[in-house]
């Protein structure tokens, strides 16, 4: 998601890609903090721009162990739109 809010950055703004930064729920070029936007703010352009909600998805293989295992979680989650904190409402561990 942040590759993609990241390249959306660069179109919308005119900025070099490679040197935006996301901190303290602001998007800005590296050295120019006061040049940003709120991530907010980013978001609500790129939803309004892209007619859907950003999503990210991520997919890891490595070599097999010798030992099989595995385990699925699914975490509710609510995220401050100005600061970026994360809150953790439950997390969901299926038993099988």
């Amino acid at each position: 998601m942040r590759h993609q809010l990241a390249h959306l950055a660069a179109e919308f703004y005119v900025w070099p890609q490679e040197r935006i930064v996301f901190r303290q729920g602001r998007v800005f070029v590296e050295d120019a903090p006061d040049r940003g936007v709120s991530f907010h703010a980013l978001a609500a352009r790129a939803v309004a721009t892209l007619g859907h909600p950003i999503v990210g998805e991520m997919t890891t293989t490595a070599e097999e162990p010798e030992v099989t295992a595995y385990c699925a979680q699914v975490a509710e989650v609510e995220v401050d739109p100005d600061t970026g904190q994360v809150t953790v409402h439950r997390i969901v561990t299926p038993m099988t």
